[in-house]
């Protein structure tokens, strides 16, 4: 190979030593560089330029900076093993799979996928777009008009991963017209006094609103920390407000373990002074058990009507009950405090003229009402003792024949009077009368007992004193009695005999039995006057 070696060849003002042309065309300019090659190369054979090199693998191939003030431009690719520092970078559009602009491979690079577009690919494929609206997709081209940051991460189980070592913890700020709204991350001083980075940490700076199932409000917790479901404004720690007809509320516990609801207040603590609602494992409903000793008090229109006291006593409308059931009724107004307890069921029908009542009335007193036609019962030891028949008739222990009843029963007092069969009745005036009378069914018992003024005996036959009611004569039952016999005192002569009766049509007829059992019938002679008298005649008969 010859070679042509020149040196200090003058072009304008600038100086060029060392121009080498071998047998081929090839030129080196001089000087050499500090690695001993020559500063510039050219290569006319495949059209190839070096710069600090002398083997150049591309049209121009500089080892080196590349320094300057117009525009470069390049019709193929430019490859860069080192910085480009330029004020504008004018590229082809290039596609995902052949970006303009490649990075290490020259498949990953940026290009653009349209008009005022830019993309970043890897591995041939477009992985982040920004529109010409800037709005920017990762993962997708298809970018929501309403977003500014628009990502599909496809299969992959997390979105956005972020981490931070800040002792104050991380969150991200959303703003609006530059204030804070809404603040997501974890909790740490810088967030939330308190709060450390172990917490997850959701803050709203006024309320905080969730919806479901489209443009619905479902659930919102105000800045004051009440919490509303089914309504915007919430009046208590927690408002529910539902138009749903299968309950409001659910909670289920499917491992066979208590469900309940705890409720502490006025300082009491869980588990020893506050109140249980729910469900235990043994199936039994709590509906306001209370851990301490505190009563449990129901109620209507505001107003407490029922309490169970911490003995155990239950009080309606009273709050200090002291019987293990205490009714009061505080109605005002003479003669309504009445309380009663009324049962039925669906053979006796619902209204207030059905089943069975007792109670107390202030003026009734007390009372059992059976409103049906059907008897009622008493008993004792579980064996029935008494019945009240719809007929009004009273049976004992158990007998069930209605016509054993007894229907009538009545103790009480009268006046007794003196009379004759025919003639003139006596003329007397009662000053003490000790009279009574029972009567049980239609057996009239009767003890005729009086201190009277008799101022005329009268005259005539037969000699009767009046019944407290009219004996039966009619039905042919025996009503003469022996006894139990009466003893006249002053009031009859002789006082000493013994006095027997036997019924009249208006009364008993009066006889007079001596010691050898011989009956004579009494008249008004035997009659005595004068004051302080005394009658004493008794005995039994029947009545209708």
């Amino acid at each position: 190979m010859s070679t042509l070696r020149t040196s200090n060849l003058i072009h304008g003002s600038s100086a060029v030593s060392n121009v080498v042309l071998d047998t081929q065309g090839r030129a080196l300019f001089g000087p050499d560089g500090p690695n001993g090659r020559a500063a510039l190369y050219v290569n006319p054979q495949n059209n190839r330029v070096g710069v600090n090199s002398e083997s150049p693998a591309v049209a121009l191939d500089v080892d080196g900076a590349i320094n300057t003030t117009g525009n470069v431009t390049v019709g193929g690719t430019l490859n860069l093993t080192g910085d480009l520092t330029a004020s504008i970078i004018n590229a082809g559009s290039g596609t995902a799979a052949a970006p303009s602009v490649s990075v290490g491979t020259t498949d990953n690079g940026l290009y653009s996928p349209g008009a005022d577009q830019v993309a970043i690919s890897t591995n041939g494929t477009g992985q982040m777009f920004v529109d010409s609206s800037g709005r920017v997709g990762i993962g997708t081209s298809s970018i929501n008009s309403s977003a500014r940051l628009d990502i599909d991460a496809g299969t992959l189980p997390i979105g956005i991963n972020l981490d931070s070592t800040n002792a104050g913890g991380m969150c991200n700020v959303f703003k609006h017209s530059g204030v804070n709204k809404l603040t997501i991350g974890t909790g740490g001083s810088t967030f939330l006094t308190g709060s450390s980075t172990a917490d997850g940490l959701i803050r709203a700076e006024a309320n905080l609103v969730i919806a479901a199932g489209g443009n619905t409000e479902r659930l919102r917790i105000d800045s004051s920390g009440n919490v509303g479901i089914g309504t915007s404004s919430p009046s208590t720690k927690l408002h529910i407000a539902s138009t749903a007809a299968n309950g409001d509320v659910h909670v289920t516990n499917t491992s066979g373990q208590n469900c309940l609801l705890e409720i502490a207040g006025n300082g009491n603590t869980i588990g020893t002074g506050n109140a249980l609602y729910g469900q235990d494992a043994a199936n039994n409903i709590y509906a306001g058990w209370a851990r301490g000793a505190h009563p449990v008090l129901f109620g209507t229109s505001n107003t407490e009507r029922m309490r169970i006291d911490s003995s155990g006593n239950v009080g309606i409308n009273i709050t200090d009950p002291l019987y293990l059931l205490h009714l009061q009724n505080n109605t005002p107004g003479s003669g309504s405090e009445r309380i009663d307890v009324h049962m039925t069921n669906d053979t006796t029908g619902h209204a207030a003229g059905n089943g069975v009542q007792f109670g107390y009335q202030n003026v009734a007193g007390a009372y059992i009402w059976n409103f049906e036609n059907t008897p009622t019962y008493f008993g004792n030891n579980n064996s029935e003792r008494l019945r009240i028949l719809p007929t009004g008739g009273i049976t004992f222990n158990g007998d069930s024949d209605t016509s054993n009843a007894l229907d009538d029963y009545e103790e009480g007092s009268w006046i007794p009077g003196l009379y004759v069969n025919s003639g003139t009745h006596p003329t007397l005036t009662i000053t003490s009368n000790y009279s009574s009378y029972t009567k049980v069914g239609s057996l009239v018992t009767f003890s005729a007992d009086f201190v009277a003024t008799v101022s005329s005996a009268g005259s005539g036959s037969g000699l009767r004193i009046s019944l407290p009611f009219p004996p039966s004569i009619a039905s042919g039952r025996t009503v003469y009695s022996g006894g139990p016999q009466g003893r006249a005192s002053t009031g009859l002569t002789p006082a000493n005999y013994e006095i027997s009766w036997y019924y009249f049509t208006d009364g008993a007829r009066l006889y007079s039995q001596s010691a050898n059992g011989v009956e004579t019938i009494l008249s008004p002679s035997y009659i005595n006057t004068g004051t302080n008298k005394r009658f004493c005649i008794g005995g039994f008969y029947y009545v209708d």
